[in-house]
């Protein structure tokens, strides 16, 4: 409970696909923080960018004027990625039963990606992403219930059901 910060009361409510309205205010922290990061970040390459573009046209150098123009590209990729974020969030907030429930064994598997490790539990043909303390927290091939929002996929909490052993 304590690694994906839910209740009972929480449970409860997403037993019912729904959330508690702690989960509704989590979600919309994670809402903000989606604005308020892809609003630095717009700023910090549209300086960049613009920064750029003048020094490869005040200079005659086409290499930084491209480098700009590459920045502004750039820019546009990430602020669709924030916004869509936003608006998946948007959608579980608006949703009328905003949670799926997935059940039955789940896997844990680990990811190298260069010198980071990737947490995922895969239950139910859904892969999940988690941190590492979430992902300790899960044994590997045990049932489980996991409540998590149907549009941004997050995980907001689960069940273990019953230990199944393999031979």
């Amino acid at each position: 409970m304590k690694a994906l910060d839910f209740t009972i009361d929480d449970i409860r409510a997403n037993r019912r696909r729904q959330l508690s309205e702690r989960q509704r205010r989590r979600l919309r922290r994670l809402q903000g923080r989606a604005v308020l990061i892809g609003g630095a970040v717009f700023l910090l390459l549209a300086f960049t960018a613009s920064l750029l573009i003048y020094l490869g046209q005040r200079g005659q150098q086409p290499l930084l004027s491209a480098l700009g123009v590459l920045t502004t590209v750039l820019n546009a990729i990430t602020i669709g990625f924030s916004a869509r974020s936003f608006y998946r969030l948007e959608a579980d907030l608006r949703a009328a039963e905003p949670l799926e429930i997935y059940e039955g064994i789940v896997e844990r598997v680990i990811r190298p990606y260069g010198r980071v490790n990737n947490y995922v539990l895969r239950l139910a043909d859904q892969e999940f992403s988690v941190t590492r303390e979430v992902f300790n927290q899960f044994r590997h091939r045990e049932g489980y219930a996991i409540y998590a929002t149907q549009h941004s996929n997050l995980i907001m909490s689960s069940e273990w059901y019953y230990a199944v052993l393999y031979q």
